[in-house]
C-alpha cells in the first residue's frame, strides 16, 4: 500500500503508538503544582551555566504560566507552540494577552510539527488570524510569526 512502517507507530497510522495506547507511556519527571514553570527554570539555569546568552534562549511550549517569569526574570525568548493547544494549554488570546503586556520583541510563534502528534497544517495560518481578531496589529502578528525567529536564526 506504500505505507512505511516506522519505528513506534502503528502500522498504516501516522499516530505513535503511544498515543493509542496509554500504558506505553510514562510517568511525570517533574511533581508539583506548575510544572512547566519548574521546567523552564531549570532550562534557564543550565542554559547560564553552560554560558549561553539568555538573548539566544528560546524557552518553547510557552503558555501563561510561565509568561511573567520569562518576560521579568530572563532575556530570553518565549515560543508559543500552535501545533496542539490542547496539549500545551495555550490559546491565541494567551498570546495576544502577553504581547499586550510585554510587546512582541521576545515572543516567537512556532508549530512543533515533527510527526510526532498529528497536527493541521493550517494551525499557524488559523493562529494569525485568531491574533488579528483579539486585537493584535497586523505588523506585530508579522514580528511573532516571521521577523522574530529570521533575526534569533541569523
Amino acid at each position: 500500500s506504500g505505507t512505511i512502517d516506522a519505528p513506534g507507530y502503528e502500522r498504516g497510522s501516522a499516530m505513535p503508538r503511544y498515543e493509542l495506547d496509554t500504558r506505553l507511556g510514562a510517568e511525570p519527571v517533574l511533581d508539583g503544582a506548575d510544572v512547566k514553570r519548574e521546567a523552564i527554570e531549570i532550562d534557564v539555569e543550565l542554559a547560564n551555566e553552560a554560558g549561553l546568552p539568555e538573548d539566544r534562549v528560546v524557552l518553547s511550549h510557552g503558555n501563561a504560566s510561565v509568561v511573567p517569569y520569562v518576560m521579568e526574570e530572563t532575556d530570553c525568548y518565549l515560543s508559543v507552540t500552535v501545533s496542539y493547544p490542547w496539549l500545551h494549554g495555550v490559546s491565541p488570546a494567551d498570546v495576544a494577552a502577553a504581547i499586550e503586556e510585554y510587546g512582541p520583541d521576545r515572543i516567537l510563534l512556532e508549530t512543533d510539527a515533527a510527526g510526532v502528534l498529528r497536527c493541521d497544517v493550517f494551525d499557524l495560518k488559523r493562529w494569525l488570524f485568531d491574533l488579528y481578531r483579539h486585537g493584535v496589529d497586523p505588523e506585530t502578528i508579522r514580528r511573532v510569526a516571521y521577523e522574530n525567529p529570521m533575526e534569533l536564526l541569523s
